[in-house]
């Protein structure tokens, strides 16, 4: 054994605490003063390991076993998480109590990261005489309930209405949708904020109407609100302005989206392997944090920024976790965040809470509150915004209102009607895009349709429902995209709906694949021309760029000008007596129109 570190462990323990240890543990009765006891404690441990280990609780017996199978070293919050039990505590205050655990003897606190780390020659004694802990499990439920009562709370005078439990899934459209905002931004359509980036409520209401599911349902019921209750606003049109840029998909400039070069390979070939790529460059995005969405805590922009982990290295612990996940297997919240610490994933959301604080800071600051409640407030963002809007997990939640699942009964948060609009999540489930996404399947299998036959379509453009309606939302919300309703079982397709489709994103390609992958009977003639009509017209304009319109006196001079060899690079003939520059070109236009002896006016 390493007696000079063994030695040194036991040395700062004070006589008091060892004679009790010694007591408690049968140690023969004789040595009194302190060198004595620590001589007696080192040929204890030399020769009677497995009796001290008689002497371990369970929970202490666990702690051992940890850190002799890992190194030495255990964390004490993946300890807590594995075992569902706290970690025996091995602070250095707690080595002059009497009912001190007797770990302190062999184990202190690692200063540099707050782990507890037992010396190496017990750790590795204690190898041979503990089995090896067994790996983490996650529970999975079979099936998840139709309904959930949240929690009363203390000061609460009625009860909790019960609230349907609302499930979605977005696999199969989370390709499509990323697709058709890129479209809009290619469009010049997304306007963002010039220092933040983050999307204007005009941007968020252009891609809402753009998404092929609909956003979250996180609203609670006419007859469950309140005069006074708020909005929990959007959500997934959010993230899309957001996520497009994580992805590397596009970027700012000028107040607008643009596309990257990323951005046009998603727009020309949307297969899982360019959205895999745009996964794993959102995980490393630090322009951006999911903990920014919760409005109610204030001072993150402040310095409280400063003390804030970064968003990328709690996204990695996370999807690290999520990864070893049972695909396609419901997973409660709670049992979810258990999992991300007690598979070694621990990650802390702010170092230091004291300025981030709801309403107040000097009354309502967050220091003195658990760490774990930050942390899975930022979980549940992460999960239902990002990962969900992705497509990457299926989530089950109920509307956010008065659920308080963390901060129940905190100062300042009297007036809210929830700390989160995600305080509703309740279950997650890793699909086969997610694992595929996130490294834990190598290759994608697309869910299959299940349902037959879902349309007729008419050679008058009637498209006519003859499937199980219920079963097909994703069917139904694309066909909406197109077409107007007639009935409730009979579409149509419409001109002014398709180009309004063809805007936000979509093309005639992927109208004629869903069409032909719906229907009964393939597509008639005259629907086929249509496509191809409407197709051909709308990308018969190529492209749009900013212009100005220049005035001359005369036909002469404007014609003069605009056949120049110099200046009709840079200019058209619009009109008799007008010429159109690109923005871009106007200087070179002003130099060629200068030699000619025209200036433009100021």
């Amino acid at each position: 054994m390493d007696n000079d570190q063994l030695r040194e462990y036991i040395e700062v323990i004070n006589a008091d605490t060892l004679r009790a240890l010694a007591r408690g543990l049968d140690l023969p009765k004789g040595p009194k003063l302190k060198g004595q006891l620590v001589d007696a404690f080192e040929r204890y441990f030399r020769d009677a390991l497995p009796t001290f280990i008689e002497h371990l609780s369970p929970v202490e017996k666990q702690f051992l076993a940890e850190a002799a199978h890992s190194n030495g070293s255990v964390a004490p919050s993946v300890f807590s998480a594995k075992y569902n039990s706290p970690c025996p505590n091995l602070q250095r205050y707690m080595s002059y109590s009497e009912k001190s655990t007797p770990l302190i003897l062999i184990a202190r606190v690692d200063e540099y990261d707050n782990s507890f780390r037992v010396t190496d020659s017990i750790a590795e004694a204690a190898r041979a005489l503990l089995p090896k802990p067994p790996e983490v499990e996650v529970a999975t439920v079979d099936e998840i309930p139709s309904s959930y009562v949240a929690p009363k709370r203390q000061w609460q005078t009625t009860e909790n209405k019960e609230r349907p439990i609302r499930v979605f899934t977005g696999e199969r459209v989370a390709l499509e949708e990323a697709r058709r905002v890129v479209g809009l931004a290619a469009a010049g359509k997304l306007k963002v904020a010039e220092k933040s980036r983050k999307p204007t409520h005009a941007t968020v209401r252009t891609i809402a109407g753009a998404l092929i599911l609909p956003d979250f349902d996180a609203e609670p019921p006419e007859e469950h609100i309140r005069p006074d209750t708020g909005p929990a606003g959007p959500i997934r049109p959010y993230a899309w302005g957001v996520l497009v840029q994580q992805c590397g998909w596009c970027k700012a400039r000028g107040g607008k989206l643009t596309v990257t070069k990323a951005g046009k390979q998603l727009l020309q070939s949307a297969g899982p392997e360019r959205f895999r790529e745009g996964i794993e460059t959102f995980i490393l995005d630090d322009t951006f944090d999911e903990l920014n969405r919760i409005d109610n805590i204030k001072g993150q922009s402040g310095t409280g920024k400063r003390c804030l982990s970064h968003p990328s290295e709690r996204r990695d612990m996370i999807t690290e976790a999520v990864t070893q996940w049972p695909a396609n297997r419901w997973i409660a919240f709670d049992e979810a965040y258990r999992f991300i610490y007690a598979s070694g994933n621990a990650f802390e959301v702010a170092a230091n809470t004291w300025h981030l604080y709801f309403h107040s800071r000097q009354y309502g600051h967050l220091a003195g509150c658990s760490s774990s409640h930050l942390n899975r407030q930022y979980v549940r963002a992460f999960f239902l915004e990002s990962m969900a809007t992705l497509g990457l997990l299926d989530v089950a939640y109920v509307y956010p209102h008065w659920a308080w699942p963390e901060f129940r009964g905190r100062w300042g948060t009297d007036d809210f009607d929830f700390i989160s609009r995600y305080d509703g999540l309740l279950y997650v489930k890793l699909n086969a895009l997610g694992a595929y996404c996130l490294g834990a399947a190598e290759t994608y299998d697309a869910p299959a349709v299940e349902a037959g036959p879902l349309l007729h379509i008419l050679p008058n453009r009637d498209i006519v429902l003859v499937g199980e309606i219920d079963q097909a939302p994703v069917e139904l919300a694309m066909l909406s995209q197109f077409a107007i309703k007639k009935s409730d079982r009979v579409w149509k397709i419409d001109p002014a709906h398709m180009l309004s489709y063809l805007e936000s994103g979509g093309t005639i390609n992927d109208v004629t694949q869903f069409l032909r992958s719906c229907a009964n009977d393939g597509i008639p003639e005259t629907v086929q021309t249509l496509l191809a009509d409407i197709g051909k017209k709308a990308s018969a304009i190529t492209g749009v760029d900013d212009a100005l319109l220049i005035e001359a006196e005369d036909e002469f001079t404007a014609a003069l000008i605009a056949h120049d060899p110099r200046a009709k690079r840079y200019c058209y003939l619009a009109g008799e007596r007008h010429l159109a520059v690109r923005k871009k070109n106007l200087r070179s236009f002003r130099t060629a129109a200068r030699k000619l002896g025209y200036i433009l006016p100021p």
